[in-house]
C-alpha cells in the first residue's frame, strides 16, 4: 500500500492531467466537490463531495470492472457512495444528464442520510 504522501502527490498529478472528461464535468468544483482527492478510504477519487459522503467516478475504457466493485465495497464500509458516470455521458448533448443524475443522486443520498439520522 502507498504512503498518503505518495497518494497526495498522484491526485496532484492527476489534477494537472485531466482527461477531457474530468474537465468536462469542472463545474463540479463549484456545487462543493473536489477533484482527484485522496479520500478517507484511502483511494484516489475522480470527483469527491466530503460533505454528503460522495464520490463521482467517471469511467473510460481504462477502468477494471473488478477492482471498481473491491473500491466501491471498500467506500460502502466507510459509509462513502460512488456514483458511475461513463465517460460517454460527459459528451453534449449528454453532458446536462451527467450533472443531473450526480446532483439527484446527492440529494437522495443527503436526504437517507437525514433520515437515518433521524431514524424516521
Amino acid at each position: 500500500m502507498y504512503s498518503t504522501k505518495v497518494k497526495r502527490s498522484y491526485a496532484k498529478h492527476l489534477r494537472r492531467n485531466q482527461t477531457p472528461a474530468e474537465r468536462r464535468m469542472r463545474l463540479l468544483w463549484f456545487f462543493g466537490f473536489n477533484a482527484q482527492v485522496v479520500t478517507p478510504s484511502g483511494y484516489v477519487a475522480d470527483w469527491y463531495w466530503p460533505a454528503g459522503m460522495l464520490i463521482v467516478e467517471l469511467d473510460g475504457s481504462v477502468h477494471d470492472k473488478r477492482a471498481d466493485k473491491k473500491r466501491d465495497k471498500h467506500h460502502r464500509a466507510k459509509g462513502i457512495h460512488t456514483v458511475r458516470i461513463k465517460n460517454q455521458l460527459t459528451k453534449w448533448p449528454y453532458l446536462p444528464l451527467a450533472y443531473f443524475k450526480v446532483f439527484l443522486l446527492a440529494f437522495l443520498y443527503e436526504a437517507w442520510r437525514v433520515l437515518k439520522a433521524c431514524r424516521l
